[in-house]
């Protein structure tokens, strides 16, 4: 039997906060629920002949899929035991099976804690495994946070078929965890997004060039740390302009530039979280409306029109949709990005490179940065100590820069006299630390970062300081060999709490008890990956004849009377088998049992008596024989001896 459960209050209420209906939930808890061994009333996955899978297929169009709803239970319970011990916001939990599986297997999980300069991570007491070749190993990854400077990597809008890669730089962190990027003007350039919003003219101009017309260049687009993606179903009878006002253009978000003005009234979008000023994914809802795909295939732009002149058409277009129903629109907060491993730090002529950093070091070719002195756009951008500056675009402004200033400045710093190189630069890096008005490009010295904590065995782990990542994303690494298969006790793994540094460290008690009841959740709620039998611990009689059963024995209790009617019984089948082969050479028939069939009526009358003082004697029986046994008269027994002795 499957013995996964769930408490059936705590579950129907995190189905309904995941979007189940109240009458679904209470159909499920009805057909799942039963009270557990204390009395309690618990759902299980599987209850006699239905599941929760058999149930779930009746229900009208749940939100969620049968397997998420069970995670999300499991996860809103995980959650309530985090803010029972009331560790920061923002704590993940990183752990093995316990004990983990004695098979050679490997797993990487990387852990980011929003806003957090660091991490500060926390070991269960009980941490153990098999030896060093099971271990964990922690590794700092580069932070996450995108501070002004910080370049990403985005995802243009629209199906994921025709979504297109690009990058941009950060320059304005936005509230809502939302941050404005400019895009980088090469890659507008190439994509498709340019293609369908210039004319002609300028698409032939700009391929002729080389270079993005000037409306164009510096375009924006609005990036989510964490995209919020929602479809948004107006039935029939529904309109869409009943809820939204209307839709807004602007020029500047190239890749993205239809949003929702406001809002009229109440409706679904606001519903499933739509707020003012997000963006309508105009190519996904085309390609899945086919009844508003039509209405913009049917009425394209003039193909010479310029960019403004586009927009307006589209908006119009869009203006439309607030009239019709039973259509499907798609909004997002934002476009999906991840920060990449490079930094602009853009330094104004009132700040030098040196209020910032403390030194430079030269090192194989580059120069990487040693100290910082102070806070400045580097670190905001994300720097860190260790990273190196990128020479040949700092060169590079010195020879192309006239128009931000930067020549002037490399200029006056080398030798107008003198070709600016890289060598120069690293020759004498203080003079750098004297620069203003310039923009610097960072990198990290190499993305394949050491480990800062490695642990195996059964030592190192609780009990001791935290680990301390300076970053705000970890990432952890387990790897076995398998072995330990008899030793489960030193296969129970790892149980890590992450918080973010700052707070209030939590004691090992507190990590310890969290770890016990953590790992007891889960176990229930997974439950066993075979089935369960249960067996008594005693053998009892009932036990000891299904075990005769089933290997064809026969059950008797060891008792003195017992087993001397089985010795009996086997000496007369002995006794059975003699005679059977003496028939068979030719001794007859019922003469030859003669023998057999009166001795052993006489030893079964009395064999054995006892005294009165309650020894055990062999006594003496007359054994008569009824017939002539026709085998010992034809033997001539004149000259036959009989000899008497002990018994060996």
């Amino acid at each position: 039997a499957d013995c996964k459960r769930w408490g059936a209050d705590a579950f129907a209420a995190a189905l309904q906060r995941a979007g189940v209906s109240s009458a679904d939930c209470k159909r499920l808890v009805a057909a799942l629920a039963a009270p557990d061994s204390k009395g309690q009333r618990v759902v299980f996955r599987e209850r006699g002949t239905t599941s929760l899978e058999a149930e779930w297929a009746t229900l009208s169009g749940p939100s969620i899929g049968v397997g998420d709803a069970w995670a999300f239970a499991v996860a809103e319970e995980q959650q309530r035991m985090l803010g029972q011990v009331k560790l920061p916001l923002g704590t993940t939990i990183v752990e093995t099976e316990h004990p983990y599986k004695a098979q050679s297997h490997s797993w990487s999980r990387s852990v980011t804690v929003k806003g957090s300069k660091e991490l500060s991570i926390h070991f269960g007491s009980k941490c153990r495994t098999y030896d060093s070749c099971a271990n964990l190993g922690i590794k700092k990854e580069i932070s996450t946070a995108a501070g002004v400077g910080a370049r990403v990597q985005f995802k243009t809008l629209g199906e994921e078929s025709s979504c297109e890669q690009m990058r941009g730089t950060v320059i304005e962190p936005s509230s809502g965890g939302l941050m404005k990027v400019r895009i980088d003007d090469e890659d507008l350039r190439h994509s498709s997004i340019y293609v369908k919003m210039v004319s002609q003219a300028v698409l032939q101009k700009s391929t002729t060039s080389g270079h993005l017309d000037e409306d164009s260049k510096g375009s924006l687009v609005m990036c989510a740390e964490e995209q919020k993606r929602v479809k948004v179903r107006y039935g029939k009878g529904v309109k869409v302009g009943d809820e939204i006002s209307g839709f807004v253009v602007d020029k500047t978000f190239l890749a993205s530039p239809f949003s929702v003005a406001g809002f009229s009234g109440p409706g679904p979008a606001q519903e499933d979280g739509v707020q003012s000023g997000w963006f309508l994914d105009l190519g996904s809802t085309l390609q899945t409306d086919y009844t508003l795909g039509q209405v913009f295939a049917e009425q394209p732009p003039d193909a010479e029109a310029d960019t403004d002149a586009r927009l307006e058409h589209m908006l119009k277009l869009l203006q439309g949709f607030l009239d019709l129903t039973d259509v499907t629109l798609i909004f997002v907060n934002g476009l999906e990005a991840n920060v990449l491993p490079s930094a602009h730090a853009k330094y104004g002529k009132d700040t030098t490179v040196g209020d910032e950093i403390a030194a430079f070091e030269a090192s194989e070719g580059y120069l990487i940065i040693s100290a910082f002195k102070d806070k400045g756009p580097a670190q905001e951008a994300g720097v860190e100590v260790g990273w190196r500056l990128n020479l040949d675009k700092v060169v590079g402004q010195g020879l192309i820069g006239a128009k931000s200033g930067s020549q002037n400045v490399l200029g006056q710093f080398l030798n107008k006299a003198e070709a600016i190189s890289t060598e120069k630069l690293i020759a004498e890096p203080e003079k750098l630390l004297s620069m203003s008005s310039v923009t610097l490009f960072f990198e990290p010295a190499s993305l394949d970062q050491p480990d800062i904590f490695t642990g195996s065995g059964d030592s190192g782990w609780g009990g001791g300081e935290p680990v301390k990542v300076p970053s705000d994303t970890a990432t952890f690494h387990f790897v076995t060999d398998g072995d330990g298969v008899d030793f489960v006790d030193r296969r129970w793994g790892i149980f890590a709490v992450v918080v973010p540094a700052g707070g209030e460290t939590p004691s090992q008690e507190v990590i310890d008890d969290l770890g016990e009841r953590w790992v007891q959740v889960t176990e229930r709620a997974t439950g066993f990956a075979n089935g369960m039998s249960l067996e008594q611990e005693d053998w009892d009689e009932a036990r000891l004849r299904a075990l005769c059963k089933r290997h064809g024995w026969e059950f008797e209790w060891m008792t003195e009377d017992g087993e001397r009617h089985r010795r009996m019984r086997a000496g007369e089948e002995r006794a059975r088998e003699v005679a059977t082969s003496a028939t068979a050479r030719g001794g007859g028939g019922e003469a030859t049992w003669w023998s057999f069939s009166g001795t052993a009526e006489a030893l079964k009358s009395k064999v054995w008596n006892r005294n009165a003082a309650g020894a055990t004697q062999a006594q003496a029986d007359v054994v008569r024989q009824e017939h002539e046994d026709p085998t010992l008269a034809a033997v001539d027994v004149r000259g036959l001896k009989l000899a008497a002795g002990p018994t060996r």
